[in-house]
C-alpha cells in the first residue's frame, strides 16, 4: 500500500523526498490502521516498514510539526488536482463547522460529490478563542482563496446552514464576489413581499407544502431582495427556509448540504476516528486534515472504480451503504489477499447530474 501511496504524492513538488515519504507514510497508516492516532498509525506501519513504533511514532509526529512545509502551497496543489480531476463545470461548495469536543473547531469548505463532501479548504481554531475577523470573514476569505484558484470558467453554488447561511453580511459578500449562494435561515426571518406585506417565512407554508417566489428579507440590515424557497416535507420535523440568487435553484438542491455531515461522520468514527486523533493544536491539524483529505479522496476513487453500484428500489432514496464504506470495504479485502491487486494510483471522479446553470 506504500508504494500506492509514494507514486500518489509526487504532484507535490514543493516538498521534499523525505518529505513526500513522510506523507505517503501518514496517508498509508491511516488507511491501513481506520485511524489517524499516532500511536495506532505507527502499529499499523511495521508490517510496511522496518523499525520500531517508537521512531515511526517520531517520524510521523515530525511531519506534522515540521516547520519547512508550505501548507498554503500544498492547499494549492490540492485543489489544482481536484480540479484537473473532476471534469465538471458545477460545482456545488459546501461551507460547514465541525468540532472535535472542547478541543478544536474546524471551519470546512467542501466539494458536493456522490454523497459525500471532498474537503477542500480549511481553518482550525480553538473554541474559545474563535478567529478575531469573525465568522463571515472567515469564510470569506477561505471562499477568496478558493475563487483564486479554481478557474473562472468552473461555476460554484454555496451551500450552507442556518447556523451560517442567517447572515446578511455573508449574503452580501457572495453577492459582491459573483458567487450563486443557497442558504438555509431561520423559519422566523422576515420577508417582504411585492404588495408590501412584511411576515415571517414559517407563516408561508403547513406542513407538507412548498412556497416560492421573490421578496426581500433581512429588515434589520436594510432588505436584502432575493429568491426565497421553502419546503415542509412530509416526514420532517421543521421546514426548509431558503435564500438564493439564482431562480433555478431549488430546495433538492439543498440536500446536498447534509453530505458534509456524512464526510465528517466518515472522517470521525465511522471511518478515520478523527476525534481521537489527540492532535488538538490548529497548526498541526491544518496539516493532519491534508492527510485525512487525501486519504479520504483516494478511498472514494477506488470505490467508483472498482465496486459495484448498489440498485436502489423503488422504495428507498438512497443506496444503503455509502461510497466510502464500499471503499473502505474493498481496502479491506485487498489486505487480507494474498495474490496482489492492481489499484488506480490516482483520483478518479465519475461526476453526479450537474446542477442547472
Amino acid at each position: 500500500m506504500y508504494r500506492y501511496f509514494i507514486e500518489l504524492v509526487q504532484i507535490f513538488n514543493q516538498l521534499g523526498a523525505w518529505q513526500k515519504r513522510g506523507l505517503a507514510l501518514w496517508c498509508c497508516g491511516v488507511l491501513l490502521a481506520e485511524s489517524c492516532q499516532i500511536s495506532r498509525v505507527a502499529d499499523a506501519l511495521l508490517a510496511e516498514k522496518k523499525g520500531s513504533v517508537g521512531a515511526i511514532s517520531k517520524r510521523l509526529s515530525r511531519f506534522l510539526g515540521n516547520p519547512r512545509i508550505n501548507d498554503e502551497a500544498m492547499t494549492r496543489v490540492w485543489i489544482e488536482w481536484i480540479v484537473s480531476r473532476y471534469n465538471q463545470q458545477q460545482w456545488s461548495i459546501l461551507v460547514d463547522e465541525t468540532k472535535l469536543s472542547n478541543h478544536v473547531s474546524v471551519m470546512m469548505v467542501g466539494l458536493a460529490y456522490r454523497g459525500r463532501a471532498i474537503p477542500l479548504l480549511w481553518r482550525c481554531y480553538h473554541p474559545k478563542k474563535y478567529p478575531v475577523e469573525g465568522q463571515v470573514q472567515m469564510i470569506a476569505d477561505l471562499l477568496r482563496r478558493l475563487q483564486l484558484i479554481v478557474p473562472d470558467t468552473i461555476h460554484m453554488t454555496i451551500m450552507a446552514d442556518r447556523g451560517i447561511g442567517t447572515s446578511p453580511d455573508l449574503i452580501r459578500y457572495l453577492e459582491q464576489a459573483g458567487l450563486d449562494y443557497l442558504l438555509r435561515v431561520q423559519r422566523s426571518c422576515h420577508i417582504q413581499l411585492s404588495n408590501g406585506d412584511t411576515i415571517p417565512l414559517k407563516q408561508l407554508v403547513k406542513y407538507g407544502e412548498c412556497w416560492q417566489g421573490q421578496g426581500n428579507v433581512f429588515k434589520k440590515a436594510g432588505w436584502i431582495a432575493c429568491y426565497v424557497r421553502i419546503e415542509w416535507r412530509l416526514g420532517e420535523k421543521d421546514l426548509w427556509c431558503l435564500v438564493t440568487n439564482c431562480p433555478l435553484r431549488t430546495t433538492s438542491d439543498y440536500a446536498q448540504r447534509a453530505w458534509h455531515e456524512h464526510s465528517f461522520r466518515d472522517l470521525k468514527s465511522f471511518g478515520f476516528n478523527w476525534q481521537a486523533s489527540q492532535v488538538w493544536q490548529p497548526e498541526r491539524l491544518q496539516r493532519l486534515l491534508m492527510i485525512l483529505a487525501i486519504t479520504y479522496t483516494w478511498v472514494l476513487s477506488q470505490a467508483v472504480l472498482y465496486t459495484p453500484e448498489e440498485r436502489i428500489s423503488p422504495s428507498r432514496t438512497a443506496p444503503r451503504e455509502s461510497l466510502f464504506r464500499r471503499g473502505l470495504r474493498w481496502i479491506r479485502q485487498l489486505k487480507v489477499t494474498p495474490q496482489p491487486h492492481q489499484v488506480y494510483p490516482d483520483f478518479y471522479f465519475c461526476p453526479d447530474t450537474p446542477l442547472l446553470c
